[in-house]
């Protein structure tokens, strides 16, 4: 309302004066009518949080363990696990220093005994951090233990802090088998929950920093630090305020509906704005998909007929035996895949049941699989045998028009060599398509060749998905399908918007209404709307700690 006031006084014509003082009338209005809506998630962020404990650091045994302790009440575990003897500036004192008269600083550090604060035995020697709200990872008053890594140590000042009762009582029952006291233990994600509650990160963030705990290439770490820091949440929210201010716009001009030319005027105005920022998100949506690859890896599937060599090469990839490898035609008869670090790119290549006509129910199945997976796959690789040729003849059309590669296996059994054996002759006459597919030759049995299919594979695989970590086409890669979902949402809603607002008149209001859409679709990917139903989705998969 502030910020429409300000225009209001800036702008000279008359009719935008009194539109600007009406849009911050109706924004008024608007955001009490609309409370119901957002109520959820906002109602929920403000709501006090319990304090809450966790170990933040791998169970087992290590050099160093850290334990977050965050919430209002966290100023009572330094008062009820007393970081006996401590003073500033290293080391312990002789004496123990009272809770009242320690006076921790934020992000202050404090070497000190811990000790349980029912017997007063000395459970470990080692640092005490301070973070004050709203300062802190999670906004809430948070501090850090940092104790030696063995499991006796870590059991026994969780223990100490599962046991803390209130100032001047005991534990307080909540019912059977349940104690109330001063900390409890934290859910998994529980900490980061804090904080998304606390308006420190949106749900983009919050995915992000769940990513990059999972992390296991160097793209994944890359493109999860990246969203972590905010880069789709600077893109979202200011497609988001473009939206508001646009719909602030709308509703002012629904206020004058005695002026129909003042009302056209805006809604014509608008348009080339709602235009720019449409193509925008059309452009984002219709980029490659490679922030999803990277996060999920690219997926490889190797097709072809039966004891062609798909598990053999399987095998060599992997460096380890995970597929059984038989003379016995069909013998793989469902999926298994295997995960690979291509230069920092997750690949995931999976081998599948031979492709072959046949009646037994089983396999017929394992094929029906296979056919979905070279679907799915970013990358097919039809791997057949380079000395017989076995099989060919029979394969499906589905095999060879999705493969982008053709893998002569067995390339040792060739008396003459690959280029002798006419396979163009045999594959080509039944799929052209093969022409554009990659050749390559090798040979399972005695490693000659795999290195330069390894090669190709991480060539085709740096050509999909490069650039994710920065963006593709200047904008930042959508990473997730809950995020596609809601743009191609907000594309509707503002398609829609532009249809109604090119009519001369009566259509106003609809057009208003698609545009609040369209901020809504946007506030549901960064969690600035009702988004309670995706919390345990989107936070359950972080560890304890975090």
């Amino acid at each position: 309302v502030t910020a429409w006031l300000s225009e209001a006084r800036a702008l000279r014509p008359r009719h935008m004066r009194r539109l600007a003082f009406a849009a911050a009338a109706r924004c008024s209005r608007r955001a009490v009518s609309s409370a119901a809506e957002v109520s959820t998630s906002f109602a929920a962020r403000g709501a006090p949080s319990d304090t809450i404990f966790a170990l933040s650091t791998a169970p087992g045994r290590a050099g160093i363990a850290v334990i977050r302790v965050s919430g209002p009440a966290t100023r009572e575990v330094l008062r009820l696990l007393p970081p006996g003897g401590t003073r500033r500036g290293g080391g312990e004192t002789g004496s123990h220093t009272s809770h009242a008269s320690l006076r921790i600083r934020h992000r202050e550090v404090l070497p000190t005994r811990f000790v349980c604060p029912t017997t007063g035995q000395t459970l470990d020697r080692g640092l005490f951090l301070w973070f004050d709200r709203p300062n802190s990872f999670t906004g809430e008053d948070l501090c850090e233990l940092h104790v030696h890594g063995s499991l006796a140590v870590v059991k026994a000042v969780l223990l100490a802090l599962g046991t803390l009762s209130p100032p001047g009582g005991e534990h307080k029952s909540g019912g059977v088998g349940v104690e109330t006291g001063v900390v409890r233990h934290a859910e998994p994600g529980e900490f980061t929950l804090q904080a998304f509650r606390n308006n420190k990160l949106d749900l983009t963030e919050a995915e992000g920093l769940g990513d990059l705990l999972r992390a296991e290439t160097e793209a994944q770490r890359r493109q999860a630090l990246a969203i972590a820091g905010g880069s789709l949440r600077t893109l979202y929210s200011g497609w988001r305020t473009t939206l508001r201010k646009a719909h602030a716009h709308c509703e002012a001009s629904l206020d004058f509906g005695e002026d129909d030319e003042i009302g056209n005027d805006v809604f014509l105005s608008l348009a080339p704005i709602v235009n720019s920022l449409l193509c925008e998100l059309r452009l984002h949506l219709a980029a490659p998909p490679i922030g999803e690859m990277t996060r999920s890896g690219v997926r490889v599937a190797l097709i072809g007929p039966p004891n062609a060599g798909k598990s053999s090469l399987l095998n060599a990839l992997a460096g380890r035996p995970v597929a059984i490898v038989s003379d016995v035609p069909g013998t793989t008869r469902d999926a298994v895949e295997v995960g690979l670090d291509l230069n920092g790119h997750k690949v995931l290549v999976t081998d599948t049941a031979g492709a072959r006509e046949t009646n037994d129910a089983v396999e017929l199945e394992g094929i029906k699989r296979s056919k979905q997976h070279a679907r799915d796959a970013d990358v097919v690789v039809l791997v057949v045998d380079g000395a017989s040729m076995s099989g060919v003849e029979t394969l499906p059309k589905w095999a060879m028009d999705t493969a982008h590669a053709v893998v002569l296996n067995k390339a040792d059994l060739l008396e003459g060599g690959v280029e002798k054996n006419d396979w163009r002759g045999i594959l080509n006459p039944l799929n052209p398509n093969l022409l554009a597919a990659t050749t390559l030759s090798l040979s399972c049995a005695t490693g000659n060749g795999i290195d330069a299919f390894v090669e190709w594979l991480r060539v085709t695989v740096a050509a999909r998905v490069d650039g994710t970590a920065g963006d593709c086409a200047g904008i930042c890669a959508i990473t997730r399908s809950r995020h596609r979902g809601r743009l191609e949402e907000c594309v509707v809603h503002l398609a829609r918007f532009e249809s109604a607002a090119a009519c001369a008149s009566g259509r106003h209001e609809v057009a208003a209404e698609e545009l609040r859409l369209a901020q809504r679709a946007l506030g549901h990917v960064t969690g600035h709307v009702d988004v309670e139903e995706l919390l345990d989705v989107i936070f359950r998969d972080f560890c304890i700690g975090k």
